[in-house]
């Protein structure tokens, strides 16, 4: 059922929306601009029977985050010559997954943008300006 808002809440409900769009916007800016040169990362979870959760890593300085098994883009000790930032070191700082989650912003990657990154059919910026979204880049998510 819809109830009459005011002409007040109406009005606030608008600028949340522009505010979002505009926080968006910023996110993406500072997503293309960032070198990634502080990480927080946590282990895989093992869920019993439910199967486990894959590592993941999160970009302490502009929010973007990878999960998996291997990382393309957000590199760090363990990958001392990674595709974004030979002979590098980058520090990675453990944490927990719950703090991880509340500090993702943006572009979260995923397996299936992995395949195309590594194959050079999307580049970072383009994915980041698609939201990830493969089909708004003419590529199909692969299938396992």
């Amino acid at each position: 059922m819809n109830y009459p808002k005011s002409d007040v809440i109406v009005h606030m409900d608008i600028q949340l929306k522009e505010l979002e769009a505009r926080r968006e916007a910023v996110i993406k800016s500072v997503q293309l601009g960032c070198n990634h040169e502080e990480l927080g990362e946590c282990d895989y979870l093992n869920q019993d029977w439910l199967g486990s959760m894959p590592p993941m890593r999160i970009c302490l300085h502009c929010g973007m985050s990878e999960d998996g098994w291997s990382w393309y883009v957000l590199h760090g000790e363990a990958n001392k010559v990674g595709r974004l930032n030979y002979d590098q070191k980058i520090p990675i700082r453990k944490m927990d997954r719950d703090d991880l989650y509340r500090a993702r912003r943006g572009l979260s990657i995923r397996d299936a943008h992995k395949g195309p990154i590594a194959r050079r059919e999307v580049t970072l910026a383009q994915l980041i300006e698609a939201d990830g979204d493969l089909k708004k880049l003419g590529i199909e998510e692969e299938k396992d």
